[in-house]
This record gives structure tokens, C-alpha cells and sequence, in this order.
């Protein structure tokens, strides 16, 4: 195997790229998307020569056994042979986990993420816990690659696929070290699993920490294990957060709609699928376009049938406050709606209300180390919510024929927080919802506000007070300081006169100078 490069702009070297997607020409984007076999088989070569089909799915305890040296050493699956080229990768073709013989949660695909009508009714939040043996370290780290990939989901992007992610990341923070301009070379998919990247690392420095040394790693079969399990935990971690946060959102968004809505709106609402969607009027009202023409019948009747085709680019009315939308002011009340349960997810339950998160275990922004609100986590629960009010079966990370594509509709919003051209807009938002979601920390503007961030405990009055004389007593040394100047300006630093006075006093002539005496 030929010598991986070294990743110019930290020191590292590009162990990914042995699984990476090839970049097309230095000038041009990507294009002609190469076949899933082709996709397939990215992990065991570095885009040239003959192919090697990358190993079967694995679930977390099956990973433990790659850690051992006994890895090194197995028998490599018999290799076939296929043309390859520099220009046959999409990163869309990369984001299907089928691609790649990756699978979701306990190994059961995407579909376990979500599970059918039936089975999603049942809250995963406290499903039983695989057994661990604490001894094991593979098995110990495998669980943290797991939380990686849920903090992943929660925090940054929970569809797309990991080693995209990490793998064109990575490409393009080696070419703008080199002096580029990414954002011209390459496609809007590569830019956004680039931003993925690089909002993931930042917020979770731990992986940037391991995945340089899994770089450093001089056994090469060695390092494409781990990477290999490294990926496959954090999807795992992808799919069982969008289960457990999807069953919340299900469950939690009834009796938020009973509490914005009469009983009679909310009426034949239950927890089961079927009950939601275009078959329900209010459903309906809320997943309604924006702008949308009711009083065109035949559009009206294709809406409440479910034929009318959705658009994951279009903005529904359960984005906005009142749930109405000022079509002369679109960004009026724009994701302020009351449904947009952040709190709920993030906070607790029980936080939806306002009435804060009374739960004994942590709330998923503590888990995360999320310390405020951000544009991808607002995005997320309104993709989530969009799921919950629709009568659909499945979240999918892509969009397949006959469905809607939720992973388009999640970058449709994450492309408004992200876009330069709204970002007064939404810098304001963000504003609004973190003193909605951390009221302690909201900023006072005004005198009367400023009265009502008065300190509530005793040690807070404390502090006020003893910052209160530190700053009476510096004003009045520094009033001293002044009028010690002003006096030595007049009189000397002695209360002498100065000696331009003397001068002065010297150069005066005498009253007998004056008229000439000697």
C-alpha cells in the first residue's frame, strides 16, 4: 500500500482517504456519481486499481474483535476486479447507509430508527442497555464512539453518513490550507458534509484528538479497522438518537397541540401514525404550504388526499408563530411557532411549558455539552416535528421514490441560519429562543429590566455590595489623583512657585531700573 499523504493544514495524515470519495478535477465540482458497487467498496482502497468489498455490518459487541492483533493478520476477502476513475464519486450515493452495508440501530437499517406504526409508538428512551465488560477497553471505547455519534446527531447533522463526512471534510480543509477557493471547486453536498465536519470537531474535540491518532497508526490494516468501527459506532450513535428523539417529539407533540388548540381541533388525534397527516384537518392545516391557494378545489382535494407532491424546500405553517404566515412578511413569527418543542427535547419533558426541566437525569443539552440554542438544533426538532404531525412510517436519511425527503427539508432550514444573506435574521432569532430556552441568562436593556436582574441570594447581594464600594473606592482615588494634578499644575509639587514664575519674577525690572537708578 502506497504511503498516505499528510494533512497539511494540522500535521496528520489523511488515513481517511484510503475510504475517501476523489475529488473531481482542481476546477470543476464533482459529478458522474459512481454505482453502489462501486460506493461499496471505497473503504478498502484509495480510488485506484483493483477493489476490495468492504467487510459486512457489524454490530458494537462484533467490533470489539478488531481491536485485537489478531486483525493484522486475518485473511483479506478475495479481491475483484473494476474500473475506477478519479471522477466517480458523489457524496449523495454515500449518504444511503446501504451503500456502504451500514445499518442503524442493532443492526436493522434505518428502520429500526423509526420502526412501523406499530412499533413506534413505544417511547425507546429507556431501552434496555447492552451488557459491557468493563475490563474490555475496545468494548469501553466503542460505547464513547456511540455518544460521539448521538452528540453528532443532536448537535450538528443527523443524516448524514459519518465517513462522507469526515472523509470530504478533511479534503477540503487540506485544499483551502493550500490556498483555494472550496466554496467554487466543489458541489453544495461536498460543502455542506464539510461544514458537518468542521462544526462536529469543533464542538467535540475528542474526535479530532482520536482520529489523529488513529492516523499515526503504523499498521496500516490496523488503522482501517478502526476507522471502519470508528464510523459504524457513530452511525449507530445517528440512529439511535433520531429513534429515542423521534419517539419524544411523538409522544410530547399531542399535549402540546392540546394546549394550543380546543378539544374539538384535536379531536380523533392519537398516538398512533395514522391518525396524523393530510387524514386529519388540523394535521393537515399545519402541514399546509405557506401561500398555498385554498380555493383552488381540485389543489384542496389533492392536499387532504395526500397526492399533491411535497416540496422539502417549501415552509409549512407549523413553522410560524399563530401558525399563520404574513405572505407580504414571510419572516414574521418564522420558526417561533409554539409546536417547535426545543425545550422538550433538549431540556426535558417537562421544560415545554416553561415550567423548566423537573426530571433527576440530565437533559440531552448537558449530555451534548450544548450550552444555547444553535440554528442545526432548532432545525432538527422542526424536522422531527415535521415527521410527528405527518402520518409517514419511516424517518429516512434520504429521500426514496413516493416519499418525502426529511434529510432535504432539515438542510432547508439549516441553509437559513447559514446563509449570509439572513444573517441579521438569524442571529435575532437565535437571540429569541435562548432567552426563551435560558431565561437566567437574557440580557437586560432597559432600567426596568435591569431592576428585575436584581440577585436573588444572599451571595449574589454580597457580590453586588462589595463591587459596589470597589467602585466607589477607585472613583474616589482617582478624584484625588486629579485635584493633586490640577493643584501641582498651579502652585508646584512643594506649594513653591514654579520656576517660570522665578524666571519671571528675575526678568521684572525694579521701580529704580524703572527710572534709571543705579
Amino acid at each position: 500500500m502506497a504511503p498516505l499523504p499528510v494533512r497539511r493544514s494540522t500535521s496528520r495524515t489523511e488515513a481517511y482517504f484510503e475510504s475517501a470519495p476523489t475529488a473531481n478535477k482542481e476546477n470543476n465540482p464533482p459529478t458522474n456519481p459512481p454505482s453502489k458497487k462501486k460506493a461499496m467498496n471505497r473503504m478498502s482502497t484509495g480510488g485506484k486499481g483493483r477493489l476490495t468489498p468492504s467487510p459486512a455490518p457489524r454490530s458494537a459487541s462484533q467490533t470489539t474483535a478488531q481491536f485485537t492483533a489478531a486483525a493484522s493478520t486475518q485473511k483479506a476477502p478475495p479481491k475483484r476486479t473494476c474500473e475506477h476513475s478519479d471522477y466517480d464519486t458523489n457524496p449523495e450515493d454515500e449518504l444511503t447507509p446501504q451503500a456502504h452495508g451500514l445499518t442503524g440501530a442493532n443492526g436493522q437499517g434505518d428502520e429500526a430508527a423509526t420502526g412501523t406504526d406499530e412499533e413506534i409508538d413505544v417511547l425507546p428512551c429507556r431501552r434496555k442497555k447492552k451488557k459491557t465488560d468493563l475490563d474490555d477497553p475496545a468494548a469501553q471505547l466503542a460505547i464513547i464512539q456511540v455518544n460521539w455519534g448521538r452528540i453528532l446527531a443532536r448537535v450538528v447533522d443527523a443524516f448524514s453518513n459519518p465517513k462522507s463526512m469526515f472523509s470530504v471534510g478533511i479534503k477540503l480543509e487540506n485544499k483551502a490550507a493550500e490556498g483555494h477557493n472550496v466554496s467554487e471547486m466543489y458541489s453544495e453536498a461536498w460543502l455542506r458534509l464539510s461544514n458537518s465536519y468542521q462544526t462536529f470537531i469543533g464542538h467535540q474535540v475528542e474526535v479530532d484528538a482520536y482520529t489523529s491518532r488513529v492516523s499515526d497508526e503504523p499498521d496500516k490494516t490496523l488503522q482501517q479497522t478502526d476507522l471502519q468501527s470508528f464510523y459504524e459506532n457513530l452511525t449507530e450513535g445517528q440512529d439511535s438518537s433520531r429513534n429515542d428523539d423521534t419517539g419524544v417529539i411523538k409522544s410530547e407533540v399531542l399535549d402540546i397541540l392540546r394546549t394550543e388548540f380546543t378539544s374539538a381541533d384535536v379531536e380523533g388525534l392519537t398516538k398512533y401514525k395514522s391518525s396524523r397527516g393530510h387524514t386529519h384537518h388540523l394535521t393537515c392545516r399545519l402541514l399546509t404550504p405557506v401561500g398555498f391557494d385554498d380555493t383552488d378545489e381540485e389543489k384542496a382535494k389533492a392536499l387532504e388526499s395526500g397526492k399533491l407532491p411535497r416540496d422539502p424546500e417549501e415552509m409549512l405553517m407549523f413553522l410560524y408563530h399563530n401558525y399563520t404566515c404574513d405572505i407580504e412578511d414571510q419572516m414574521k413569527g418564522f420558526l417561533k411557532s409554539g409546536l417547535l418543542s426545543w425545550k422538550a427535547l433538549y431540556l426535558g419533558p417537562s421544560a415545554w411549558n416553561g415550567g423548566g426541566s423537573r426530571g433527576k437525569r440530565s437533559g440531552k443539552a448537558s449530555l451534548c455539552n450544548l450550552m444555547q440554542v444553535t440554528g442545526r438544533t432548532i432545525a432538527y426538532v422542526a424536522t422531527l416535528l415535521h415527521f410527528a404531525l405527518s402520518d409517514d412510517e419511516t424517518l429516512d436519511r434520504e429521500v426514496t421514490a413516493g416519499k418525502f425527503s426529511y434529510s432535504a427539508f432539515f438542510w432547508t432550514l439549516v441553509t437559513f441560519f447559514e446563509d449570509p444573506d439572513f444573517e441579521e435574521e438569524a442571529e435575532e432569532l437565535l437571540k429569541w429562543w435562548n432567552e426563551e430556552a435560558f431565561p437566567k441568562n437574557k440580557t437586560a436593556t432597559t432600567e426596568e429590566e435591569a431592576a428585575e436582574d436584581e440577585p436573588t441570594s444572599r451571595l449574589g447581594r454580597m457580590k453586588k455590595q462589595l463591587l459596589a464600594k470597589k467602585a466607589a473606592a477607585l472613583e474616589a482615588e482617582a478624584n484625588k489623583q486629579m485635584t493633586t494634578k490640577t493643584s501641582d499644575c498651579v502652585t508646584g509639587a512643594d506649594g513653591d512657585k514654579s520656576e517660570d514664575d522665578e524666571e519671571e519674577e528675575v526678568d521684572e525690572p525694579t521701580d529704580g531700573e524703572q527710572f534709571g537708578r543705579s
